[in-house]
């Protein structure tokens, strides 16, 4: 055997499940592999798997088809020899020829070989010389539609038409008369000249009864050539194979056909001395068994896998092998003719796994792979995806080959349906169910695997639901969701909890299954099977094939039906779709079904539904449907306003942050919802309150801001002037104020409330709203157990929503200092949370510490009436189960508690040192502040540069500020907000940068960001919003699916508190690598495990105790000059926006006083995102006026009939315009 040396490094021409099997043959044999890729790629698993990873610039569309791109990388990278697989550049001479001319080893049949097989209708005149039956069929190409037409009647329908070039089982048509052959006939050349360059078309008899038979050969390219016999690959969907076989259940019933198959192929791969491996493909009559060539594949094939299994010989090893000679003098493989086997061993089976939509005529199905489990068991996978795999659009949607091979046909079958059903595969739609039908079905357990088997032989019957249309904003929610879970993870579920547990309990679920939550309309379903479904929440249009259907009860859907969820009608914004059963196919992330909107992660592939899921049912008894149906009664429903009260319980920030004057502004003001209420933030628009702080200390330049804390759910957040009540998805720590918190029982009413609506904060005490929320339990179980019993529901009665207001204190209690301890403040924080608070909003790692030693003494108590704790600078946010546990029962053991931890001031910590790249006022941030600039606010003391603000607001120079980063040691003192982000501060103090936070605050932060707020910095972890001063970029610590092995398996999150960072300045273009390395889990995190010792650092804050004065002084009085000029751009900015609605205002009635014009309005409270008119434009019918933003949606809004014809004369709003219900859009006039 020639030495591998003569071909190594070799560079891999592919990309997926074949680069990869490239690659292990390549490495078993000690060849050193060098992959390509694009940047959709980067994950991939031959990106990681070969000893380098180049990328290419070509883009992602034709990146692997760029030669010259991939001979520069070969030169570069000393290549020896190239192997190309199946696809891409496998065929493409000009390639092949060039490698060669470089000097390099080309692995596979020559360029010359490619070329004669290449053009189907010259590789039929090779078959013939051969002695190779070949299919009845014009000899020459095609020059017309006619000339078709009468070779067609001279052949006899059915025929095929072939484009001459083609290949993978595109440029073909079947033809069943004249007609069909004078309409396709173009078609077919127009395909052979845009895929294959070549226009030539050719024609040939079309067995329908056939069998699709190919020979595995391999030949030296000295005149030698085995075969390894044959495969079976006839059941296929648009001419491609989906299921193959080794041997042919079919051939090996038909005596001799296997050996007059095997002999024919391997005379015509002798006949063009073929070398390497190849495949010829046979057309076998299914009636007679006589059997036709087809056309050679000058490659390897896709199935060569299950020929291996059976023979037990690795062709790509082999490959490398004939590469190797003749790189040698040796010139091929010598003594090719005695590895000619006798006949396979056992039987295999393989399936190709894609993620494609079966429904949708296979329709390629991209999107995020959220959970991928193999079972265990004796089945070849074949690969190129992991859990978290994007699957592209671009490129063949081939997931896995999935090969079993037993001593039988039906064993291996078997042993994939098992593997299939034990398997977790999970995210876009895939043929998975497809593929295991097949397997199941009658027609293949007897081997009728005709060409025409999935048309002809077997019906694919789902039981899932076929998305038409995914509604403005429609997703999975269940229970609890990630309550407790904290750390970065918003505790998301259903917006209105009571409407989602009624919808489950009339379609007889458990309370908390999974169901669809849909935002101002709902979506349209097919459902492919028979369900029990019900719709709960605010009136909404439902229609099943067009019939009206009821909400608040159960019916029955049939397989084949469509259900059409149209628009909330009248008041509220939410509605709860249920299944029976759920949805068993969607995964859990870190426990919980539910999608994360403002993360991006769990659901339905972390995101809204969208036309083209697939999202399968839990298999029903179709009887038992038919009976069960439930109708919650009438009188019993929720009501919806518009008016809205909101129970509340003070604080944690109250008194001390307001005046008693803002304290009474808080709760006598009628709040109007903002077109920004979302699932992560509701917006409310009123008076400022009268802040009782000059400004936020250590949190930052405004009297909102404070040092970070953990956030109650619930909470009403004051960023700056703008106020936000933060529902299930809003962050879990951040650094403004919250002063009131709705309480739990109320957060169904909290998550009905619309744009538009007002909202009026009612403070009741902890009592009342553990009494309410027991009232909601209680009624949610006992409408339960009614629905179990016959008569049950006449023993219902209405939630009783009404309890005394009553405004308690927000400070629960106050623990003076003493020697030993801090002094500490108990906040109330609704009624499910108390926030311990140390010091006096004095950023100290001695009161970080002792914060740590409360956390961890909490946790040993072991008691599960406690759901978690959210530790940060000096607080400690404590979430408790309030209807278990009583608040003065958690404040009594929370004191004790103070007694019994010891002093921090001498503690050790366990710690890491992290060292992070940082690229410095990178083109990103600065694209991010610019949008701001445009969209928001246009004027800030923080604008246009971010860098140049916090060197000014401290005094310093903008390199300084760059030094306290990279010549600096940073600690962790929280990982919270979204995504684990960590919140650091300087170890030095004199190096601490003190700044105010973005007001208002962006929506949109880059992944990776590094932020300055307060006396903090932090890194976002994922895009997000934001009020952080943006200074760079530095790698995140957030991997959705634990792809780095640096990460813990199923925790996301990496960084600790109290790791410690260090940073180090990169280039951009280096960042953009590193970045690109931590996508793809291979970023190599520097870390060295360290302890934080207390003492010692209370000994260095001792020594810089003089310094840090004058630091302090400096930065008081560059923080003063900037206060007031950020005071005045502020006060300007927001007379600006008042004047420039006074003047739309007034321009707007001068408008409609005009008796000639008419105007087309908005339906909502919204964002004017875009406009779609222009002056001069003729509305037509449905014309597209404008695309609105509200509650983090895309409304689009069209012309009525009335306006046809009629020409827009005024566009009266811009993008980022602010419209109510009836505010004009456009004026038109009627066109004389």
């Amino acid at each position: 055997m020639a030495s591998m040396s003569h071909i190594s490094p070799v560079l891999i021409a592919n990309r997926g499940e074949i680069a990869v099997r490239l690659i292990k043959s390549a490495k078993a044999l000690g060849i050193k592999t060098i992959a390509i890729y694009t940047p959709v790629d980067q994950q991939s698993l031959h990106v990681r798997l070969a000893d380098k990873a180049v990328p290419l610039t070509g883009g992602n569309a034709g990146g692997y088809l760029q030669t010259a791109e991939i001979l520069e990388i070969c030169q570069a990278e000393n290549v020896a020899s190239v192997i190309p697989g199946y696809g891409f550049l496998s065929e493409n001479t000009d390639f092949a020829e060039d490698v060669v001319k470089a000097g390099m080893t080309w692995i596979g049949p020559s360029s010359d070989t490619i070329k004669s097989f290449g053009i189907k209708h010259t590789s039929r005149i090779l078959a013939e010389e051969a002695g190779v039956p070949i299919v009845p069929g014009t000899k020459d190409l095609l020059k017309n539609a006619q000339e078709a037409r009468q070779a067609a009647e001279a052949i006899g329908f059915p025929v095929i038409l072939k484009a001459t070039a083609g290949g993978g089982g595109m440029g073909l048509q079947v033809c069943n008369n004249s007609d069909e052959v004078q309409h396709y006939f173009e078609t077919i050349v127009s395909r052979g000249q845009t895929l294959f360059k070549n226009a030539g078309v050719f024609m040939e008899k079309y067995i329908a009864q056939g069998r699709h038979i190919e020979v595995q050969i391999f030949g030296n390219g000295l005149g030698d050539a085995i075969s390894f016999f044959e495969r079976e690959c006839s059941i296929q969907r648009r001419h491609q194979k989906v299921i193959e076989e080794c041997p042919s259940l079919f051939v090996g019933k038909t005596p001799g056909l296997r050996q007059k198959l095997s002999d024919a192929a391997i005379r015509l791969a002798e006949l063009v001395k073929y070398k390497s491996a190849g495949t010829v493909e046979f057309l076998v009559d299914d009636d007679t068994g006589s059997f036709f060539f087809l056309e050679m594949n000058t490659r390897l094939q896709v199935e060569h896998g299950i020929t291996e299994l059976c023979y037990n010989v690795d062709l790509v090893a082999m490959m490398y092998e004939q590469a190797a000679a003749e790189a040698s003098p040796l010139g091929g493989i010598k003594h090719l003719k005695q590895r000619q086997p006798t006949g396979p061993q056992g039987a295999a089976v393989e399936l190709r796994l894609y993620a494609e939509n079966p429904v949708r005529n296979y329709a390629p199905s991209p999107g995020l792979l959220q959970d991928l489990e193999w079972a265990k068991g004796d089945i070849r996978i074949d690969t190129w995806v992991t859990k978290g795999t994007n699957i592209s659009a671009y490129y063949d949607p081939l997931l896995a080959k999935l090969m079993a091979h037993s001593p039988t046909r039906e064993e291996s079958s078997e042993k994939l349906i098992r593997f299939i059903d034990d398997s977790v595969i999970a995210g876009p739609p895939t043929n998975a169910d497809f593929l295991r039908q097949i397997l199941a079905s009658p027609p293949f357990k007897a081997g009728q695997t005709t060409t025409n088997f999935l048309s002809t032989k077997f019906n694919y019957k789902p039981c899932a639901i076929d998305v038409i249309s995914g509604g403005p904003l429609t997703h999975i929610q269940d229970l609890p969701a990630w309550f407790g879970v904290r750390n970065g993870v918003p505790e998301s579920g259903p917006m209105d909890p009571l409407a989602f547990q009624i919808a489950n309990i009339l379609v007889g679920n458990e309370l908390t299954t999974e169901a669809l939550e849909m935002t101002g309309a709902g979506p349209e379903l097919r459902f492919l099977a028979d369900a029990l479904i019900a719709v709960s929440g605010p009136d909404i249009a439902i229609e099943l094939d067009g019939e009206p259907k009821k909400s608040w009860e159960s019916f029955a859907v049939k397989a084949g039906q469509r259900l059409s969820l149209g628009k909330i009608r009248g008041n509220g914004c939410r509605a709860y779709l249920a299944i029976s059963g759920g949805f068993p196919s969607v995964p859990k992330f870190i426990g919980s079904k539910s999608n994360a909107i403002a993360c991006n992660f769990g659901g339905y592939q972390g995101r809204r539904l969208a036309a083209g899921d697939l999202i399968f049912l839990k298999e029903q008894d179709v009887s038992r449907l038919s009976q069960f149906t439930r109708a919650f009664p009438s009188d019993l429903l929720p009501k919806y306003e518009s008016d809205w009260e909101i129970y509340c319980v003070p604080g944690p920030h109250d008194v001390g942050f307001l005046t008693n004057s803002g304290i009474e502004t808080l709760y006598n003001t009628k709040w109007k919802v903002s077109h920004n209420a979302s699932r992560s933030g509701i917006a409310i628009v009123g008076p400022t309150p009268e802040f009782s702080r000059q400004d936020g200390g250590e949190g930052g330049g405004h009297p909102s801001n404070v040092l970070e804390y953990g956030y109650p759910l619930g909470a009403v957040n004051w960023a700056g002037d703008a106020a936000n009540i933060l529902p299930l998805e809003g962050p879990d720590m951040g650094g403004f104020i919250s002063t009131n918190t709705v309480v739990r029982a109320d957060f169904w009413r909290l998550g009905q409330v619309s744009p538009g609506n007002t909202v009026t904060f009612k403070p009741i005490s902890f009592d009342s709203a553990i009494e309410l929320r027991k009232r909601t339990i209680d009624f949610i179980s006992t409408t339960s157990e009614a629905f179990k019993r016959p008569g049950g529901i006449k023993d219902l009665r209405p939630l009783d929503w009404v309890v005394p207001s009553d405004h308690v204190s927000a400070v629960i209690k106050e623990i003076h200092e003493t020697d030993s301890r801090p002094p500490t403040t108990y906040r109330q924080a609704g009624d499910t949370y108390i926030l311990v608070e140390y010091g006096q909003q004095k950023s100290s790692l001695n009161l970080r510490g002792r914060v740590e030693l409360l956390a961890n003494e909490i946790e040993s108590w072991k008691d599960d009436r406690i759901s978690g704790c959210v530790a940060t600078h000096i607080n400690l946010l404590v979430q408790f189960e309030g209807t278990r546990l009583h608040q003065s029962e958690l404040m009594e053991k929370l004191i004790k508690a103070e007694q019994r931890i010891p002093d921090a001031s001498q503690a050790k910590l366990p710690s890491r040192i992290i060292r992070l790249p940082l690229v410095w006022d990178d083109s990103v941030t600065k694209k991010y502040i610019q949008d701001y600039t445009e969209a928001v606010r246009s004027s800030a003391v923080y604008l246009p540069s971010n860098i140049d603000f916090v060197a000014r607001n401290n005094g310093i120079t903008a390199q300084d500020v760059l030094d306290t980063f990279i010549k600096a040691r940073w600690i962790c003192v929280s990982v919270c907000f979204y995504t684990a982000v960590p919140c650091i501060i300087n170890l030095d103090p004199r190096k601490q940068l003190r700044c105010p936070k973005w007001n208002p605050p962006r929506t949109a932060t880059p992944e990776g960001c590094v932020g300055v707020g307060g006396i903090s910095a932090c890194i976002y972890n994922s895009l997000s919003p934001g009020g952080f001063q943006m200074m760079g970029r530095s790698i995140p610590g957030w991997d959705f699916f634990s792809l780095n092995k640096q990460y813990l398996r199923n925790k996301p999150a990496f960084f600790r508190t109290f790791d410690q960072f260090e940073f180090y300045q990169v280039s951009e273009e280096e960042y953009n690598k590193f970045l690109d390395d931590f996508h793809a889990g291979q970023f190599t995190y520097d870390i060295q495990p360290a302890e934080f010792d207390m003492k010692e650092y209370n000994e260095f804050l001792d020594s810089i105790q003089d310094d840090l004065v004058q630091v302090r002084k400096r930065q008081d009085e560059a923080a003063a000059v900037l206060a007031k000029e950020e005071a005045s751009l502020l006060a300007e900015w927001k007379a600006s926006k008042a004047a420039m609605v006074t003047f739309v205002t007034d321009d707007i009635e001068k408008l409609k006083a005009d008796p000639k014009l008419s105007y087309i309005a908005s339906p909502m409270n919204a964002n004017v995102w875009k406009l779609q008119v222009k002056e001069g434009d003729i509305i037509q019918k449905n014309h597209l006026i404008t695309i609105l933003e509200a509650m983090k949606m895309e409304i689009s809004v069209f012309s009525e009939d009335e306006f046809i014809g009629t020409r827009v004369t005024k566009v009266v709003q811009k993008p980022g315009s602010i419209v109510s219900p009836g505010d004009p859009i456009c004026f038109v006039e009627e066109v004389q």
